[in-house]
């Protein structure tokens, strides 16, 4: 469901982070990676506890079903 979304927010982040080291000297280009680094891994935080979420009911749904 969102595993091939949040796999490629986790290489969005890994790739800015990669560029950034590259970049001190760019002010502009530091913000840009730095605040799409920053979103990402809050966009995997989320999608990671909505996985969650799902999991959980699911499981809790087929525990009601074998009861």
């Amino acid at each position: 469901m969102l595993h091939p979304y949040l796999t490629l927010q986790g290489l969005l982040m890994v790739g800015c982070l990669a560029t950034l080291a590259f970049a001190p000297s760019y002010p502009r280009l530091v913000f840009a990676l730095s605040y799409n680094a920053l979103f990402a891994a809050l966009q995997v935080m989320v999608g990671a506890a909505v996985v969650l979420l799902v999991m959980r009911q699911e499981r809790r749904h087929q525990m009601a079903l074998t009861a």
